[in-house]
């Protein structure tokens, strides 16, 4: 028997043998890693890179049986033009093998083997013809030679069989990756083939509200409706509103994309469609039409779809019918918001609102115009009906509404105006109904029709409200200041900071007049954070001894945001808290004395001065000087007027300086026109004066030049009797 290892050591190089087997296993990775690369690229790249594997597993082949050949250690020769032969015989029989091995048959790895075993039979018989070896070589080398190509034969077949399963794998790995990406996708995915979905996703078995279990091998059309077009009539690759049958019931809108594949012959036609759920944004989308015509709050038309809607009817019908335009406002409405909170306040809009809807026929529109205003628009043929009309809905407004417990009730005032006779355009109908709303309220009327007579004058008062909101807005309120002196010296001590509004049509308003109307349509806040700014930004400029005093309206002390609006104000100004002078009349404290008291005593603790003002005017005078905090008592502009004529109201003021000087309170005199007023308040023992017999009330520009003289204009005697009741030195 042979002994191989004996015969092996005594015939071969073993470090030529070694570097043999090196050889293939490094041929064999190469080819392996070659081939593995060439799944997942395109069919150029995959060809190319299946080439680059054949050729080196046929150079493998070629290296590894020369140095085979060289390990003998005979005087062997090599044929140049059989090796070349060898070479291209390795090369092309391995890239046979791996083509055919690629292709997508059944067949093909078998066919592959084959391909790639007769040509690693056809490399070793051409082997053999390349060495001539010596005739004393025993025969075991033919042996030890067919072995070598079987081995590596075998090396190149495993590296085959290797990159096959790592293409498997890598493809069965691709697909799961796939299969996830597309799980975890927002659009639903349907692949069908003939008609029969065959794969889908999660995104689309959410959508259709069933699991891909119960999906898959059903029909496509059993789970989206075309509206009308065939599934096979779809345009490709366009978006396609469509809708969903769900499970449940429910209908859901989709956009649909279909793509088609090229189907392999005898293979049926493959479809893929690609699903968007737009049912949330479709949702979202009416809801923002439906709030673009609605109230959010009560459902009903806001006011820009009241006007829509009602100047169509007009338009249409307003030759033929008459029309009644109904502009209501809930009365007391604040009062429930203040006292049981703005939720109690919707509830009752909510409710009302409820009940108006319920109660109005066809072709009757109702609106919200805003806050707590309505609007109501019907056909009507008789005034009784108008009538009717309006007490069906005060009966919705005067119900009563359940909340929480509490009982709320609040009615309405309502106006109406006639399209016949009170406009001609909607807008026109519900400014004179809104008229009508304003007089009724104030009437405490349940409804009141329009009067051109009447609400003519209403209608110039709140064109002037109009007017003063834009003049407060565009900040054409003018300051001006009245001087202060100080008895004790002669000399100015502050100054009074006026309001004064000209009006560019009708000329100067009197504060008389302007201010009342600020205070009833809620400007005062903003008319006197306008004039306390103002004044503060001019007293900054102002001697460090000169004070500025400002009013205070009772609506303003009554509001939250006064002291608020006074420290926003002294700090952006700069000007210090002592300098500054608030004079809250009477009227501030009849309503709400105790919050009176209390914003009083927080301005107080900013350090500045609080005055009374108009002392004596009213009826509650003394109960003030006992509860409230103050550091001034302004007397009444009366006293100064009347006192040489009035011996009663001089004894009431010689009092009040009295009680006053026990308090260690100053008094100012303001209304001071004559010599012989301004020497009776300082026999009275006044502190200050006020008044114009030192002149009007100036802007900031000359109040400055201002002195304790009587000023030019005055009569000649007058200003002598001052000069001296002053004593002033440069006096003529």
């Amino acid at each position: 028997m042979l002994n191989l290892s004996e015969w092996t050591g005594d015939h071969y190089d073993t470090a030529l043998v070694a570097l043999a087997g090196l050889t293939c296993l490094a041929g064999a990775v190469l080819t392996a890693r070659a081939l593995h690369r060439s799944t997942g690229h395109s069919r150029l790249q995959r060809g190319l890179l299946i080439l680059a594997g054949g050729l080196m597993s046929g150079a493998t082949v070629w290296c590894a049986h020369v140095i085979a050949v060289l390990a003998t250690g005979t005087d062997a020769s090599i044929d140049g033009l059989l090796s070349v032969l060898f070479l291209v015989l390795a090369a092309v029989g391995t890239l046979l093998a791996f083509l055919v091995a690629d292709l997508k048959s059944p067949l093909a790895l078998v066919l592959g083997g084959v391909i790639f075993g007769l040509s690693s039979a056809a490399m070793h018989a051409l082997g053999l013809c390349l060495v001539d070896l010596d005739p004393n070589r025993p025969e075991p080398i033919d042996l030890l030679a067919g072995l070598g190509v079987t081995t590596l034969a075998i090396v190149t077949l495993a590296a085959g069989i290797v990159s096959h399963t790592l293409k498997g794998r890598a493809k069965s790995e691709a697909a799961a990756h796939l299969r996830h990406m597309a799980d975890n996708g927002v659009d639903g995915v349907a692949v069908t083939r003939g008609g029969v979905i065959v794969e889908t996703n999660e995104a689309f078995s959410r959508i259709c509200g069933v699991d891909r279990a119960g999906i898959v091998g059903r029909q496509i059309g059993e789970f989206l409706a075309p509206d009308g077009l065939g599934l096979g009539a779809l345009p490709e690759s366009e978006i396609i509103a469509m809708r969903v049958n769900a499970a449940d019931g429910r209908t859901r809108s989709i956009e649909l994309t279909v793509r088609s594949e090229t189907p392999d012959a005898g293979d049926a036609p493959t479809i893929v469609y690609s699903v968007r759920d737009i049912t949330h944004r479709i949702g979202q989308e009416e809801r923002i039409a439906y709030l673009a015509q609605h109230d959010d709050l009560t459902g009903l038309r806001n006011r820009a779809a009241f006007l829509e809607r009602a100047t169509t009817l007009l338009h249409w019908q307003g030759g033929e019918t008459q029309f009644a335009v109904l502009c209501l406002d809930l009365d007391f409405f604040k009062e429930i918001n203040d006292s049981y909170g703005h939720a109690a306040g919707d509830e009752v809009l909510r409710a009302t609102a409820a009940r108006l809807s319920a109660s109005l026929r066809d072709g009757q529109i109702a609106a919200r115009l805003g806050g707590d205003e309505f609007a109501v628009m019907a056909s009507v043929t008789s005034q009784a009906e108008v009538v009717a009309l309006a007490e069906t809905v005060h009966e919705a407004f005067s119900t009563e509404v359940e909340f929480e417990g509490a009982t709320l009730r609040c009615g309405c005032s309502i106006g109406i105006a006639l399209s016949r006779t009170d406009g001609d355009t909607v807008q026109a109908l519900l400014n004179s109904a809104d008229l009508a709303m304003y007089r009724a309220k104030r009437a405490r009327m349940k409804y009141c029709f329009f009067d051109h007579a009447i609400d003519g004058n209403v209608h110039k008062q709140r064109k002037l409200v109009d007017d003063l909101r834009e003049a407060i807005e565009q900040k054409r309120i003018e300051v001006h200041y009245q001087v202060q002196v100080r008895l004790s010296d002669n000399s100015v001590c502050g100054y009074e900071a006026l309001a004064r509004w000209h009006h560019p049509e009708i000329g100067p308003i009197a504060p008389k007049i302007f201010i009342p109307l600020a205070e009833e349509h809620g400007l005062i806040d903003a008319l006197g954070a306008l004039v306390l700014e103002r004044a503060c930004r001019d007293a900054a400029g102002w001697p460090s001894e000169v004070t500025v005093a400002v009013n205070v309206s009772p609506v303003q002390l009554g509001g939250s945001d006064l002291v608020a609006t006074v420290k926003r104000v002294l700090a952006e100004t700069g000007l210090p808290a002592t300098r500054l002078e608030l004079e809250v009349g009477e009227g501030c404290f009849e309503r709400d004395n105790e919050g009176a008291a209390e914003r009083l005593t927080a301005l107080g603790h900013l350090g500045l001065t609080i005055t009374i003002d108009d002392f004596g005017a009213g009826y509650s005078s003394l109960s003030m000087l006992q509860s409230l905090p103050f550091d001034k008592i302004k007397l009444d502009k009366s006293f100064a007027q009347s006192l040489a004529e009035d011996r009663k109201r001089r004894q009431i003021m010689r009092a009040v300086v009295k009680l006053a000087e026990m308090m260690r309170v100053p008094v100012v005199a303001e209304g001071v026109e004559t010599v012989e007023q301004l020497t009776a308040m300082r026999a009275e023992g006044c502190d200050f004066v006020q008044g114009y017999i030192f002149g009007p009330a100036l802007p900031a520009s000359q109040a400055g030049l201002a002195s304790v003289e009587p000023q030019p204009g005055a009569d000649p005697a007058d200003r002598a009797r001052a000069a001296s009741a002053f004593a002033l030195p440069n006096a003529e």
